[in-house]
């Protein structure tokens, strides 16, 4: 389905632009927090300091990841 975006009244196309990326961002808030409290308590301190370095990475490997999966579709 595409939506031209080019058009009409920008503050709701805006808003229903962004609402699955900030849906997306809390997700990903909230797994990177449950991931840090279970391997924190369970684990030990250096596999939660893995985690907290690994966290900056994973959030840029998503973007990057989905960009490249859907940039070849745009034709």
């Amino acid at each position: 389905m595409t939506k031209d975006m080019t058009s009409g009244k920008i503050t709701p196309l805006l808003i229903n632009f962004t609402i699955p990326l900030v849906l997306g961002n809390l997700f990903q808030l909230t797994y990177n927090a449950a991931d840090s409290i279970i391997v924190g308590k369970f684990v030990g301190e250096n596999a939660l300091a893995a985690v907290g370095t690994a966290n900056p990475l994973m959030t840029l490997a998503i973007p990057v990841s989905y960009t490249h999966l859907t940039l070849p579709t745009i034709a």
